[in-house]
C-alpha cells in the first residue's frame, strides 16, 4: 500500500528539513501542491530538497520544472497543459465517473474526499461507503489513492475498501511532530 504525502499548501517553518527526515525514513513520494507560488518561488522550494531526492518529488504547478529538475513527475490538476499525448504521473478525481475518464495518467489516481477533510474545514466526505467499497472491488484501472480526512485511524478501513494507498496532508503538517505523525502512518501501513 502506497504512503504520498502532499505539502502544506503554504509554506511552514523547516517545511523541507521535516520532508527530508520523511524521505530517510522511507518516504517514496511527495507531492509539491503550493498553488500560489511563482515558477521562481517553486524553484527556490526544489532547490532546498537534496538533488538524491527529485527522484520522488511529484509537482503540481509548474511542468517544465519536471525536467529542469529531473524529478518523478507531474500531477495532473485543473492548470495542466491539455497535451493527450503527454503523460502525467497522477490526477485527481472527485467522483466515481472521473475515475473512468482519466487517460493522460502513468502512475495513479487520487480520489477524494474519501473522509471529512483534515486540512479543510467543512469538506465533507463524498461517497457512499458501499457504493465505494463495491466499484473498487469490480475496478480494473489504475491503482487508486485514497484522500482527504486520512490519518492512521483510516489507513486499515482505506484498504478495507479496496484502496492501493493513502494520501495525507493534514494528518501530517497539522500536527506539532510532523515527522511523528509519519512514522505512525507508515507503521500503521506495515502493519497492515
Amino acid at each position: 500500500m502506497k504512503l504520498i504525502v502532499i505539502s502544506n499548501p503554504v509554506n511552514l517553518p523547516d517545511e523541507v528539513a521535516q520532508v527530508h527526515k520523511m524521505f530517510e525514513l522511507g518516504l517514496r513520494y511527495f507531492h509539491v501542491r503550493k498553488p500560489s507560488f511563482t515558477t521562481e518561488e517553486m524553484t527556490t522550494y526544489l532547490l532546498q530538497i537534496d538533488s538524491q531526492y527529485f527522484d520522488r518529488v511529484i509537482i503540481h504547478n509548474h511542468e517544465a520544472l519536471k525536467e529542469s529538475f529531473n524529478l518523478k513527475g507531474v500531477h495532473y490538476n485543473k492548470y495542466s497543459s491539455e497535451v493527450i499525448s503527454k503523460q502525467y504521473h497522477s490526477a485527481s478525481c472527485h467522483s466515481l465517473d472521473e475515475v473512468n475518464q482519466k487517460k493522460v495518467v502513468s502512475e495513479y489516481l487520487f480520489l477524494s474526499p474519501i473522509f471529512d477533510s483534515i486540512s479543510k474545514e467543512g469538506y465533507g466526505s463524498g461517497f457512499d461507503t458501499q457504493s465505494l467499497k463495491l466499484f473498487l472491488s469490480n475496478y480494473k484501472g489504475k491503482p487508486l489513492i485514497a484522500l482527504g480526512g486520512i490519518d492512521d485511524s483510516k489507513v486499515e478501513f482505506a484498504k478495507e475498501l479496496g484502496f492501493n494507498g493513502v494520501a495525507v496532508l493534514g494528518a501530517i503538517w497539522n500536527k506539532k511532530e510532523p515527522v511523528s505523525a509519519f512514522e505512525n502512518i507508515k507503521n500503521k501501513i506495515k502493519n497492515l
